[in-house]
């Protein structure tokens, strides 16, 4: 039996909703970071054979892909050839490179997940935007074609495991947290026609770095996590802090906050296995602690709702659902082998992909139900994209195209 619906006054959804087979999948998590897609053209059982196309990337990374339209857009690392990264753009149609601008960098220490070209980038119909750490951090604009728009030096980056901050582009501007271990931590927005600043917000600087995507929230609105401030809502227009709580986080904080209606989940941790979070209700602009987990947190992947229910895969592969009012369990399994890249949930169905390639169906309900099971055939890192009614997987060295009707 499924549980009750939050009321409808709390199922209103503060976070921007995905458009029905939407062409756009422009940040990490797609379309207002909901990773939610209502496609109905996505198999949930299929085979190597039934993929549109499979295509080997020229280069690593786990930077997810996005998508505007019929190009797709990623970064890869080419370590063979010396240090270079690019910035390529695929067809959606063939997978074919339509483009590929590449640049020297000077290798820094990262963990050793983790990779050069780890920062997914955003888009929008104007242009792609990528932030590279050098170790400098530098944000940069390109159009579709290719064509460099505007570059910008922001400021140092220092932490031990390396970068992965996600630029978000909203309201006409490109936000990046640099949220760092030693030096000047800070949130900034930029122009997205110019690359000029915007605004600037000092942030604390401890010994972990931040590097989770903001959640996205309705309003012009954004909830960056972080081991020094806890959960910080801000205006994406002027950057003023609109409220902010903190549970007094010791770990780092990686994965992007979850979102189910008017509740907010955010959470902390380190490869030993410890976790921290906290989920808070947002009465206005006072947030109000409802609950707070310590077992089967994630540490990486980030989680997402459906139907009032939220759905957290950690680290090891299991799935918690949860009530977002009170943090109740409803059922909790492992689906999976080790997980780094986050669900998705398509059409009801909850799809999640392990760290050796494996992706799991189950049931975005209130009851377990397994539903199907595929394997890649290659590790998954990064988080699938949505357009089209197509899904775009991203392995180690592939992309794979999956769905939708056939050109």
């Amino acid at each position: 039996m499924r549980i009750r619906l939050l009321p409808s006054s709390l199922a209103i959804p503060l976070l921007l909703s995905a458009t029905l087979q939407a062409q756009e999948w422009p940040i990490f998590h797609g379309k207002g970071g909901t990773g939610a897609s209502q496609a109905k053209t996505i198999p949930v059982e299929f085979s190597s054979a039934d993929y549109n196309w499979d295509v080997k990337l020229p280069g690593t990374g786990h930077s997810s892909p996005v998508v505007w339209g019929d190009k797709i857009f990623l970064t890869a690392t080419d370590s063979e050839n010396g240090d270079s990264r690019s910035i390529v753009c695929l067809s959606t149609k063939d997978g074919s490179v339509l483009w590929k601008r590449s640049e020297s960098f000077l290798p820094t220490r990262k963990h050793k997940y983790n990779d050069y070209s780890a920062s997914t980038p955003a888009v929008d119909k104007d242009h792609v935007y990528v932030a590279w750490t050098t170790p400098k951090v530098v944000l940069q604009a390109r159009d579709h074609d290719g064509n460099e728009v505007w570059r910008t030096e922001i400021g140092d980056f220092h932490a031990a495991h390396g970068s992965a901050m996600s630029p978000i582009v909203s309201r006409g501007k490109v936000l990046l947290g640099n949220q760092i271990e030693e030096g000047e931590s800070f949130i900034i927005a930029v122009d997205a026609k110019s690359g000029k600043q915007v605004w600037k917000l000092p942030r604390k600087t401890v010994d972990k770095a931040a590097y989770g995507t903001p959640a996205m929230l309705s309003g012009g609105r954004v909830v960056y996590a972080s081991t020094a401030h806890g959960l910080t809502c801000l205006d994406v227009d002027t950057g003023k802090i609109l409220w902010e709580h903190d549970p007094g986080f010791s770990l780092r904080c990686v994965g992007k906050p979850t979102v189910a209606g008017e509740y907010v989940f955010a959470a902390g941790g380190n490869g030993g296995g410890r976790r921290e979070s906290v989920g808070i209700r947002i009465d206005g602009d006072k947030p109000e602690e409802v609950f707070a987990l310590s077992k089967r947190v994630p540490y990486v992947p980030s989680g997402v709702s459906h139907d009032g229910l939220m759905f957290l895969l950690n680290d090891g592969g299991q799935v918690t659902c949860l009530n977002p009012e009170d943090g109740e369990e409803l059922w909790f399994e492992r689906v999976t082998g080790e997980a780094y890249a986050s669900p998705l949930v398509i059409d009801g169905k909850l799809y999640c992909f392990s760290r050796e390639g494996e992706m799991v169906v189950v049931d975005a309900g209130d009851e377990f139900e397994l539903l199907a099971k595929h394997d890649f055939g290659e590790g998954i890192f990064a988080t699938p994209a949505i357009s089209g009614g197509r899904m775009y997987v991203r392995t180690f060295n592939r992309l794979i195209s999956i769905g939708g009707k056939s050109s």
